[in-house]
This record gives structure tokens, C-alpha cells and sequence, in this order.
């Protein structure tokens, strides 16, 4: 995943060096804060930001309100969709191996393990023809699909049009 990160946000990545490194501490004795940038760490900074420049808050308002079974807050859908267009990944077929069963990155969208592992829900289990996976993972892509299609334009725009407003 983050190849493709790399790939199609076209962001450059350190290179290691260890050898100018040890020079630079050796002669400099300073060393600016050096962070691993996985998967995890991206969201975490991304999901923070957000909150930082008070978008975050603004997200709840994306909530149509046609959710029949409220089991799972339309807010935990919305970032599961947010880190997939943020991941770059093509096909919301492709977030059940790269985001839905990621215990870590599930957690930060507020599900916990159990959910990861066994689903948030045991709806279709019983209809299933195939044998139920080791780790199911949070959601049903198609929960999210179904879901997030319902948020209309116009509240993507007011959610737009509040950012920039908010940004002032």
C-alpha cells in the first residue's frame, strides 16, 4: 500500500543513508525528529490535521441520516472511505484486504479488534456459501458503498463551502 501511496501521490520518499547520518551527528551533534511513514502513521497525521484546522467536526454534517440500523456511526464509514481516497486505492472492492481487516487502521475509524476480526455484525453469515474468512474484517465493503453514496451532492458542497469558511 505504500508503494502505491508513493506511486500516485507522487511523493518522494527518504532514501536511508546510514553512513551520512552517523557523519552528520558526528559533526552536528542535532538531529531533527525522524518518523516512520506507514500506513498508520499517514492517517494519524491526517486525521489530526483535520481536526486541527477544525474540518474534522465538519464531517458529521455529511451524515444523511437514512441509516435504518444505526450499529455502526455514519461517521466511522465516512473515514474508511476517506482513507481510501486518500490511500489512492481504485476500487472500493480493493479496502476489504488493504483497509477493513487492518486491525491498526480500523481502530483509528473507531471499530476495535473484535470487529475486525469477526465483523461489526453477523447479518448474511448464515446465507454465506463460502467458508467464513479467519478475519472477516470491520465492514461489508458494500456497507460502505451502500452508505457513502447516500451523502448528497449538496451536502458535500455545504461541507466544501464550511471548510473554506472555517479556514478564515
Amino acid at each position: 500500500m505504500q508503494e502505491t501511496l508513493c506511486d500516485r501521490l507522487f511523493w518522494h520518499t527518504a532514501q536511508r543513508d546510514d553512513a551520512k547520518i552517523a557523519d552528520h551527528l558526528f559533526h552536528r551533534h542535532e538531529m531533527d525528529v525522524v518518523y516512520a511513514m506507514d500506513e498508520a502513521t499517514l492517517f494519524d497525521s491526517f486525521f489530526n490535521y483535520l481536526q486541527e484546522i477544525e474540518v474534522f467536526a465538519l464531517l458529521e454534517h455529511l451524515d444523511p441520516k437514512k441509516q435504518q440500523r444505526k450499529n455502526i456511526p455514519f461517521m466511522q464509514l465516512v473515514l474508511v472511505f476517506l482513507m481510501k481516497v486518500v490511500g489512492s486505492i481504485k476500487t472500493i472492492d480493493e479496502i476489504s484486504d488493504l483497509l477493513l481487516t487492518d486491525e491498526l487502521l480500523m481502530s483509528m475509524c473507531g471499530f476495535n479488534a473484535h470487529q475486525v476480526k469477526n465483523g461489526s455484525c453477523d447479518r448474511g453469515t448464515k446465507l454465506r456459501k463460502t467458508p467464513i474468512p479467519e478475519i472477516r474484517g470491520s465492514l461489508c465493503v458494500d456497507t460502505v458503498a451502500n452508505h457513502v453514496v447516500t451523502i448528497t451532492p449538496r451536502r458535500i458542497e455545504n461541507f466544501f463551502n464550511r471548510c473554506m469558511i472555517s479556514d478564515n
